[in-house]
This record gives C-alpha cells, sequence and structure tokens, in this order.
C-alpha cells in the first residue's frame, strides 16, 4: 500500500511524484515537472523552506537539500508547503506514492501555508475553488473504495463545502496535520490533548522484527553501564526460551489420521472451485459500456445527443447533471440482474432491461452531486437487493459505501459479480 500526496491548487490537484535527497550542500533544492529538468517557479521559496533557519525540512528531515518531482507546475504562492511536508514525511517512511492511485492505497489531498516558526498551519485563499477542482477526482478515488483525507488550515473552516463529501480536515498545527494521517498512528492522548512540540521528529512505522532483530534494537537502545546487569538476565531468558523451543523441535510429532479418500477428493474440489476464476468478475472492462443522452435544446422531450461514458478500469469518469436525460449500461448477455447501490444515500434498485440495455434511472435530487455502483450478476434472484441492504445496514459505517463493503457482501454469500461505479455532478 502507498500513500499518495496531492498539492490541492487553483488549477486542480497536482500530485507529489517522488522525493530525493541530495547529499551536497551545493546544490540547491529544486521542484521539477515529471521528472524533466524543467523546474517549477516555486523552487527557490522551496529551497528556503528546506534550508535550516529560514525552513524546517532539514532541521526535520536530515538532508541539506532534496529534489521534490510534481505530476504539474506549481509556479507561486506558498499553499504548496503543508502538502510538501507530509510528503516528506511519508517519505521517509518509504511509502509515498507517486500519483497513480492503486486499489488500497490512500490518498492525502492538502493546502496551507506553514509558519515555520511557530508550526503553524496559516489560512490560505481559494479553498473552495480548490474543493470543486479536486471532487471530481476524489470522488472517483472513494468509488474505488480508497480513503481519501482532504486537509485545509483551520483558519478556512468556513470556506469548507460539506456537501461535496471530500472528507476534509481542518488543521491548525503540523503536528496535529501528521496525526490526522493513518500512517503515522498517533495515539488518542496526542491527538486529543492538542500539545504541539516545537521540534516534531518524524513518526517511525513500527513493524513485526524477527527475534534476532529485536534482540540487537534492545541491545543498541538500552545498553549502559546500569543495565549491564539487567540485560544478562534477559539473555539468560532468551537462551533458556531457545532451549524450550529447540526441545519442542526434536519432540515426536502426533500426526493426525489421515482424510478418508473420498473425503480429500471432495475437500480438494471445493478449494478448487473457489480458486477458479470468476467469470463475472473477469469480464474485460470494454465489454460493458455506458451511454449518455443530453438534450440537445434543453428540454429531454426533444432531440438528444448520445455520449460514450468514458472510463479508466471499472470506474466511469464523472458526468455532468445539466440536461443530462438518459443514462443506460451495456452489457454482455450473460448478465441476467443489475443492482444499483447509491453511495450516498445507500438506496438499492434493481434495474430493468430494455432493447438489450440496462436503464439507469435519473437521480431524483440533482442539486449535489451523486455517486453510485453497478453489480452486474448472473442470477436475477429477487432477494438479492433485500439482503445486500441488510448487510449495509448492519456492517457498514454511517458515511459513503465504499467498494470494499460491497466485495464483503459478495465474498460472504460467496456470489459472483462485477462491479462498476460513476458518478454524477451538479455543476
Amino acid at each position: 500500500m502507498k500513500y499518495h500526496v496531492f498539492v490541492a491548487t487553483t488549477q486542480g490537484l497536482v500530485a507529489i511524484q517522488t522525493i530525493t535527497a541530495i547529499d551536497d550542500a551545493q546544490i540547491s533544492s529544486i521542484v521539477s515537472i515529471n521528472g524533466t529538468s524543467t523546474t517549477a517557479n516555486i523552487s527557490n521559496a522551496y529551497h528556503n523552506f528546506v534550508k535550516k533557519g529560514a525552513g524546517i525540512i532539514e532541521q526535520d528531515f536530515g538532508q541539506c537539500s532534496y529534489r521534490v518531482n510534481l505530476s504539474e507546475r506549481i509556479d507561486y504562492g506558498n499553499s504548496w508547503q503543508l502538502a510538501f511536508y507530509l510528503a516528506h514525511s511519508i517519505a521517509q517512511q518509504g511509502l509515498l506514492g507517486d500519483g497513480e492511485v492503486n486499489v488500497g492505497d490512500q490518498v492525502i489531498c492538502a493546502t496551507g501555508e506553514i509558519n515555520t516558526s511557530s508550526r503553524k498551519v496559516q489560512r490560505v485563499e481559494q479553498v473552495a475553488l480548490k474543493q470543486n477542482l479536486a471532487a471530481e477526482k476524489i470522488h472517483q478515488w472513494q468509488l474505488m473504495g480508497n480513503d481519501v483525507c482532504f486537509l485545509v488550515p483551520a483558519d478556512n473552516q468556513g470556506d469548507i463545502d460539506a456537501k461535496l463529501n471530500l472528507n476534509i480536515k481542518p488543521v491548525m498545527q503540523l503536528d496535529q496535520a501528521l496525526s490526522v494521517l493513518p500512517v503515522f498512528a498517533a495515539s488518542p492522548s496526542q491527538a486529543d490533548s492538542g500539545a504541539i512540540s516545537r521540534q516534531h521528529t518524524p513518526t517511525k512505522l513500527t513493524a513485526a522484527l524477527p527475534l534476532t532483530t529485536g534482540i540487537k534494537r534492545f541491545i543498541r537502545h538500552s545498553f549502559s553501564l546500569k543495565r549491564a546487569l539487567s540485560m544478562t538476565g534477559c539473555l539468560v531468558v532468551l537462551a533458556l526460551a531457545g532451549w524450550q523451543i529447540k526441545a519442542y523441535l526434536s519432540a515426536p510429532k502426533i500426526i493426525s489420521p489421515a482424510m478418508p479418500a473420498t473425503a480429500q477428493q471432495q475437500h480438494i474440489a471445493q478449494v478448487s472451485g473457489l480458486a477458479r476464476a470468476n467469470p463475472i468478475a473477469d469480464l474485460p472492462d470494454e465489454q460493458i459500456n455506458m451511454m449518455a443522452y443530453f438534450a440537445k435544446y434543453l428540454d429531454c422531450q426533444d432531440e438528444n445527443i448520445q455520449h460514450k461514458v468514458s472510463k479508466e478500469g471499472a470506474v466511469f469518469l464523472g458526468t455532468k447533471l445539466v440536461n443530462l436525460c438518459q443514462l443506460t449500461l451495456e452489457a454482455p448477455g450473460s448478465i441476467t440482474a443489475v443492482l444499483l447501490v447509491a453511495a450516498d444515500s445507500r438506496a438499492i434498485l434493481q434495474l430493468s432491461k430494455e432493447n438489450e440495455q440496462w436503464q439507469i434511472p435519473m437521480p431524483k435530487k440533482q442539486s449535489a452531486n451523486r455517486h453510485y455502483y453497478l453489480i452486474l450478476m448472473s442470477d436475477s434472484s429477487p432477494h438479492r437487493a433485500k439482503n445486500l441492504k441488510a448487510h449495509l445496514t448492519r456492517q457498514t459505517l454511517p458515511g459513503l459505501v465504499k467498494l470494499s463493503d460491497i466485495q464483503q457482501w459478495l465474498n460472504s454469500n460467496h456470489w459472483q459479480a462485477k462491479i462498476v461505479s460513476h458518478s454524477l455532478h451538479s455543476y
């Protein structure tokens, strides 16, 4: 899993692709575009943000210079600073993504200027515009099941548009911004106390370690004259534990009775059946298409313009509701049922089929963005919709339905299905 960091700008989201340390004090920090020699105009400002004295990156992360690659240009302002700092923290853990978000990845969008003396996240301009420009992409990631958070300065809280469902989190200080990110797993007491340290030491992820590595780390961090005696006792305990493990490994093993041949065959057949490819889920994406019909003269009763909705994999790109009259889904004949799941309202509908096309109903409420999934199945049982509704009510938390919620339902019932998603935009 990777953590992708995006700068929310007035031109849209800009991915921080890579951060490379430059171990040479004679070389200034730079910001380049897509790995090329083209540099952004904020390079000088970023250099100052890195250097000790004016900046905080060198102080917190150790290197004197860095090169940051962005997906697009950022040429003015300081609202990139919050995202850059978070990206440095994540890169130090080796978890920074390149902006190409895959299922299971996490996404952090941010805008905010950093006061390098107080470490306060300062107010920035045009937050409302940045939200609107980021909304479509964020909704696509949410429909893929990715966790997304959008960090803004607490002083911009009045600019937050809750209707956009962007999981926006206002932050006042750098440490608070870091505690919001799952990768840093701040303790509840730290998050609730609001205590801010002047010198931030980036949190290190702790993974399960092999026994020998754990012993080495223990000795390295604990060795002192005062602790030598207690360490000797610990080593004795470890030696005894090793002797017991050796004794266990050399002891006779109790072998379970052999499974009868018929039972073995049934077991193998059952496992093989679970391991077989899912013929519905494995349908090629190009065999599933969506058509949108728009009113040519502002009236759906008159002539309509037909438009094929673009898609990336199983995610259909957002469609504007303005003048939209009808949506249809085209799928192979093996699909005998399609369920629509509204991600926001959790409404579940079974689609009807006319002229070999599945009819997608238009939302009654068109003043807000709408997001939904389509579950394509080869079983038209009327109990499916009711069963899924009960599962979402019982198993999932309030908020947007995620792809993982539906996958859990399908897996628990051993049902085969293909899931696609789509979003409708009111603006």
